[in-house]
């Protein structure tokens, strides 16, 4: 180092010290998934890693026809995440903008949701059709069954709940 770019750093040095500057960095972004498995219905986790303290401003730019579901931010102590509820199947691109008072930057991410749990029907029915007779006990048995697909390989298929109801009697 010359004297003189000795004598430049010195003189920027001071006037850090003196308005308190930090090593400025350049403002970065990154996004990354928090989710192994990307399922139509489960909630979808998105993290951002800044060089900079800043605040994001999050966005879903693309989404497949018919998706309605916003995207909100979560509060962390260490920083940034998102999240949605995909709605329907197809690519979901995200968008994150990263602002302090002195730039901006963005970075995008896409979720390709291309796994949805199965779709269920239930057959209600009496043990050989049996009809039940009045001031007796009559048994009903539901079978469930999936009307469209397996689900998803490598994820746990979703327990259906029942409820029963008696929707009608007579008079």
């Amino acid at each position: 180092m010359s004297y003189v770019d000795g004598q430049r750093f010195a003189f920027f040095y001071l006037i850090c010290l003196m308005f308190a500057c930090d090593d400025v960095q350049p403002l970065n972004l990154t996004l990354s998934i928090e989710n192994r498995s990307l399922v139509l219905g489960q909630d979808v986790q998105i993290n951002a890693i800044s060089s900079q303290k800043v605040n994001i401003e999050w966005k879903i730019i693309q989404r497949p026809n018919g998706s309605t579901n916003p995207i909100e931010a979560i509060d962390v102590l260490d920083g940034y995440q998102s999240h949605f509820l995909p709605d329907k199947l197809g690519q979901y691109t995200i968008l994150a903008t990263a602002k302090t008072s002195e730039s901006s930057k963005s970075a995008t991410i896409s979720v390709e949701i291309n796994c949805a749990p199965p779709a269920w029907d239930i057959e209600l029915n009496t043990p050989q059709g049996l009809i039940g007779q009045i001031g007796q006990q009559t048994d009903l048995f539901a079978n469930l069954k999936t009307i469209d697909q397996v689900g998803c390989e490598g994820i746990e298929p979703l327990s259906p709940m029942i409820s029963w109801r008696l929707i009608s009697k007579p008079t």
